[in-house]
């Protein structure tokens, strides 16, 4: 009896023990592999890029500034005072910079340099009978500007910019006054200006190493002074010594690509 029994509970013990064993096999569940967070974009890095827009001025006058006899014709409807000469055309260039983002914040540095078809030249035919012309050019802008920057959403970069503008302007021009026998004067100008340049625009990174920009730019490199020279005897007699002044102001839009390194 005591055999059967001792038995018994050996049978029942190696029961418990597989059912246990077969119970926790099918608990146990597959280890889901572990992917890892893929890191989110950073402006943080150097860029290089080209671009293309459009340019119009906001100085849209050439002004007469001579010397007192000069200013008087000019009064007097002699001399041609203020010509209208408002321009617009192409730009399109190439940008060099740099980005360093904290959070959301983002802070550059850009330099470009913009090739622009900016010329417009105006006639001026007066009730005094004096005609003439003025011709006003901008040919290359540059610009070196710092960049401060948000990112209110991944990828997307909305900033504003400033710095110092630099670039070439010419102004030339002429007239004929028949009222003081067929007096001519004429004169040409051109220099390198320099100035300021203030704007804001967004950029957005298609792909880690593409972005694209849509960017507004105001820059005003002062003015430009032209000094009208007696261009033959009858000038020289009249003894007057006309001068004019244009403002070298302008506005771009632009939009560009950009190879973030």
């Amino acid at each position: 009896m005591k055999k059967l029994l001792l038995a018994s509970v050996g049978l029942a013990v190696v029961s418990v023990s597989a059912n246990a064993a077969d119970l926790g096999a099918r608990r146990r569940q597959p280890v889901a592999p572990v992917v890892a967070a893929m890191p989110s974009f950073t402006w943080t890095g150097l860029y290089a890029g080209v671009n293309v827009g459009g340019a119009f001025s906001s100085g849209n006058s050439i002004k007469p500034v001579g010397d007192a006899a000069s200013l008087a014709f000019a009064g007097a409807g002699v001399f041609p005072g203020a010509v209208s000469n408002k321009r617009s055309g192409f730009t399109g260039g190439l940008q060099l910079g740099a980005n360093y983002q904290i959070g959301q914040f983002v802070v550059g540095a850009e330099t470009d340099w913009q090739a622009l078809g900016f010329s417009k030249k105006s006639n001026v035919a007066l009730a005094s009978g004096t005609v003439g012309s003025f011709k006003e050019t901008s040919s290359w802008l540059g610009t070196t500007r710092i960049r401060l920057g948000i990112t209110p959403v991944d990828r997307l970069l909305v900033y504003g910019t400033g710095g110092v503008a630099y670039g070439n302007t010419g102004l030339s021009g002429g007239f004929l006054s028949p009222t003081q026998g067929n007096a001519l004067w004429l004169g040409r100008n051109s220099d390198t200006k320099f100035g300021w340049a203030l704007g804001a625009g967004a950029e957005y990174a298609f792909t880690n190493n593409i972005t694209g920009k849509l960017e507004y730019l105001y820059y005003d490199l002062g003015n430009n002074n032209l000094a009208l020279s007696a261009a033959n005897a009858a000038a020289v007699a009249v003894a007057a010594n006309p001068g004019y002044r244009a403002e070298t102001r302008g506005n771009i839009i632009r939009a560009g690509l950009n190879y973030k390194f």
